[in-house]
């Protein structure tokens, strides 16, 4: 009698690719389309699909055929739809974790473009600091988180050891500090500046396009947020405070120290000796008119207060 022996099917070495054997990470797609500024209509246009199947790859993940499609698309290499184990999980970056600097004038759009870049720093920053060694934090966020903005800026400016004396470049000051700063491309000018923690590291996004001045300004600005809103900001606070008024003064006198401006500037100051202290401080005229006039010193301008903006501190 003839025995059957039963087939066994064995995986061919060359499989053949249909597209679908490995998916593009679902969460990432989200992310470097909400970076782009696209709607997922506006997502479905380019790639020529559904907009029901741009949704369902923010769901499930996309085919690895649209891998080259969707790179155009959005702008980002192939690679970024994969994800590494050892990379920070940017995605967990949300909105609630980032200090705007115009919240409400800036749309839901644009802030998630903004967000958007600051998961891609964070990828930046991790590639960097698996090669290079980098700044440890210092910034006393703990220490500082209820103190008011003048006496936060001046203990900062003594644990820096800088005393009264002018500050050197922001950028530079920031990064020996341990606070990662990176620029943010331009997602429109309600958002030109924003600042957040992610795994207890600080960072801070400025837009380069801004005069120095501005940068300079900005970055005070995000550091008082950092030193005083981060650690001990409640929703409950959020409502009831002008954070972003305390950031405006901490900076001020983060960059302008009162003491230090009293013995520069005279008493009745007219416009010249505004543009002489601007070479000392490295800040812009109203930058510098702001502590003046706040400490009663432009009298000699004919100039009322409210003509420096809020908005415009720094510039």
């Amino acid at each position: 009698m003839m025995s059957v022996t039963r087939a066994e099917m064995w995986l061919s070495p060359f499989p053949q690719d249909d597209g679908s054997c490995f998916l593009l990470d679902s969460t990432r797609i989200r992310c470097a389309r909400e970076t782009a500024g696209l709607s997922k209509v506006q997502l479905a246009q380019l790639i020529s699909v559904d907009p029901r199947t741009v949704t369902n790859y923010e769901t499930n993940g996309a085919p690895q055929s649209k891998t080259v499609a969707l790179a155009e698309a959005l702008k980002v290499m192939p690679s970024f739809f994969t994800i590494h184990p050892s990379e920070p999980a940017i995605e967990d970056l949300s909105e609630t974790q980032v200090w705007f600097r115009s919240l409400r004038k800036s749309t839901a759009r644009q802030r998630k473009s903004a967000i958007g870049h600051g998961r891609s720093a964070l990828l930046l920053f991790h590639w960097i600091e698996s090669h290079f060694r980098l700044p440890n934090c210092d910034l006393p966020m703990e220490q500082m988180a209820q103190m008011p903005p003048e006496a936060s800026a001046l203990a900062l400016r003594g644990d820096w050891s800088y005393g009264e004396n002018p500050l050197p470049n922001m950028v530079s000051l920031a990064e020996s500090h341990g606070i990662r700063v990176f620029c943010l491309p331009s997602v429109g000018k309600e958002v030109d500046a924003f600042s957040f923690v992610f795994d207890g590291q600080p960072y801070i996004a400025v837009d380069a396009h801004k005069t120095p001045e501005r940068v300079r300004f900005d970055i005070a600005h995000e550091i008082g947020h950092l030193v005083m809103h981060e650690a001990s900001m409640s929703e409950l606070d959020a409502g009831t405070r002008d954070i972003e008024k305390e950031a405006h003064e901490f900076a001020s006198n983060l960059l302008m120290p009162e003491r230090r401006v009293k013995a520069l500037v005279p008493h009745h100051a007219l416009i010249g000796d505004i543009f002489k202290a601007k070479k000392i401080f490295w800040c812009g005229c109203h930058g510098n008119g702001i502590p003046c006039a706040r400490i009663g010193k432009v009298d000699g301008l004919g100039i009322p207060f409210d003509v420096f903006p809020t908005d415009q501190y720094g510039v």
